[in-house]
């Protein structure tokens, strides 16, 4: 409300003084901390049109095309301040930021490592440092350039972060203990509350896990980790509708992550709705990853349960041929050579897949399976699991 009194305050000084470049600098501020990015934007451009020397308009132009995610206009408005001999610190974290959200992760590193120790904001420089190594996939060096910053600047942000990478190396054991340590530090800090719900998760805590993924959803929205998170509480808890609500809003917020589509076709199979199965795994495959094999096998899985045995064979031998130690592709074919009759193979192919372990270190697939039904011994097995059957929906489940 108090903001915008003051916008209103600054369009009636313009109206007096229209060609006042410091009035359109100072409204277009105003409009950006008000989320009102396009009249920000307009504001800021009349500046700049009136006195093309004021550095700081179009520092400010930048910073709104930041925050209204225009990466590209954004990076473009900085590089020429910089060719104007501008080199700020702030103004060079901007950059990075700019080439950090367009995925140049190898310009946003140069940018951020020249800035980590002369940044007004050095805690926030270094994070989107660490996190750009992160994104680049080489997890030892970003967490030993965390490890480093952490000594130099403590700080709960860049622990919590380390947290994020130790549970992305599987080191669970360490992602524990780092996360622990943040959120006594810090109780809303967003990473360590997934790597402990992660956690929870693995254990079979699920009221634990639901209440800090909730914590993290509360704190960032689209936070894809978060929705993700509460989809796999809700599916072990059979509550396939919001599951399936949750993995969508996983996808939205990170669309070309193949994980989130794998996620939601499996929730669709225990759904047993293995038509929406297959259409989420063709999506995965169009908008995220054609070349994983964790996708070919769950769709494999799908076309199996339709009854369409050659579709899925050419998806399954796709699969081992991407991995060959692939889950979902050792899955449909342990449901594939029983179909086929040689149901003593089978048996013995899905125990090794339940007794192996999808994270290094952490707990197999059959203590999961095991606790699941210690704690679900009520409900009654389906009838009929041949392909193309519906009677083992959710419905049928006493």
């Amino acid at each position: 409300m108090e903001s915008n009194t003051a916008i209103e305050r600054y369009q009636t000084y313009l109206k007096a003084d229209p060609d006042n470049a410091l009035l359109w600098e100072a409204l277009g501020d105003l409009l950006h901390r008000a989320g009102q990015f396009d009249e920000a934007v307009e504001s800021l451009e009349k500046a700049i049109d009136l006195d093309g020397t004021r550095v700081s308009s179009r520092s400010m132009l930048a910073n709104v095309l930041i925050s209204s995610g225009k990466f590209p206009e954004a990076e473009q408005a900085i590089r020429e301040l910089r060719d104007s001999g501008e080199t700020s610190s702030a103004l060079q974290h901007n950059l990075g930021m700019s080439l950090y959200y367009q995925r140049k992760f190898d310009e946003a590193r140069q940018v951020f490592e020249d800035i980590k120790d002369t940044s007004p904001d050095r805690v926030r420089s270094r994070y989107y440092l660490v996190s750009t190594l992160h994104n680049m996939g080489d997890l030892e060096v970003a967490a030993g350039v965390c490890r480093s910053l952490l000594e130099s600047t403590p700080s709960s942000a860049l622990r919590g972060y380390l947290a994020m990478i130790e549970l992305d190396a599987h080191n669970m054991d360490e992602a524990r203990q780092q996360a622990e340590l943040t959120l006594k530090e810090d109780p809303d800090n967003v990473d360590a509350a997934t790597v402990l719900g992660t956690h929870s998760v693995e254990q079979q805590d699920m009221a634990e896990a639901q209440q800090l993924f909730n914590r993290v959803v509360s704190r960032e929205p689209n936070n894809p980790r978060g929705w993700l998170g509460l989809s796999l509480v809700e599916a072990y808890q059979l509550n396939f509708d919001k599951a399936i609500a949750y993995a969508e809003r996983a996808i939205e917020a990170m669309p070309t992550n193949v994980g989130h589509y794998n996620t939601l076709g499996w929730v669709h199979i225990c759904n047993s709705d293995y038509q929406q199965a297959e259409q989420v795994f063709r999506r995965g495959m169009e908008y995220a990853n054609r070349n994983n094999a964790e996708i070919h096998g769950g769709l494999a899985t799908a076309l199996l349960m339709q009854g369409r045995v050659d579709e899925a064979k050419r998806e399954i031998d796709i699969a081992f041929g991407l991995n060959k130690t692939s889950f979902a592709a050792t899955y449909a074919k342990s449901i594939l050579v029983a179909l086929q009759g040689r149901q003593q193979v089978g048996e013995k192919l899905f125990a090794s897949l339940l007794s192996s372990q999808p994270r290094p270190g952490g707990p197999r697939l059959i203590d999961g399976v095991r606790n699941f039904y210690q704690q679900n011994s009520h409900l009654v097995a389906p009838k009929d699991v041949t392909p193309g059957s519906n009677s083992n929906r959710r419905d049928s489940l006493k």
